[in-house]
């Protein structure tokens, strides 16, 4: 079954969204994700999880200052959200630089209590850009 035609015990679960969208951004299906992410914000408007993955997946378009503004809502519900801080500044340094880098937005997802370290690295492209990896 794939994803699209996922049927949701309870249709009303904020989590189960905010865990569809997870799913979707990881497969870089970035706007399914978001549309996953509006639904679980519906459902949840105060989840500051759901605000920070919701920007991942905007960063992963290409969206920064949505991206941005969805940081800010997270931090706004929860100030102590470290990955929404790394996002936050990310998106930032990638809506600076974005017309003159090739830009892999590699953002941070939050799981389940547990922060994957935000890893990327500034290299040189053959065209004498930057892109984060």
């Amino acid at each position: 079954m794939s994803l699209s035609q996922l049927n949701f015990e309870d249709p009303q679960d904020a989590a189960a969204w905010n865990n569809r969208g997870n799913a979707l951004d990881s497969q870089g299906k970035y706007q399914e994700a978001i549309d996953s992410y509006d639904k679980a914000l519906a459902l949840d408007p105060q989840d500051a999880v759901a605000w920070n993955n919701r920007g991942s997946a905007l960063g992963g378009l290409g969206r920064y200052q949505d991206a941005i503004d969805s940081y800010d809502k997270a931090l706004a519900l929860d100030p102590k959200l470290r990955v929404a801080k790394k996002n936050r500044a990310l998106a930032l340094e990638s809506r600076r630089r974005k017309p003159k880098v090739e830009a892999r937005w590699e953002p941070q997802l939050y799981e389940g209590g547990n922060e994957m370290e935000l890893k990327f690295k500034l290299e040189k492209t053959t065209k004498n850009t930057c892109r984060y990896q």
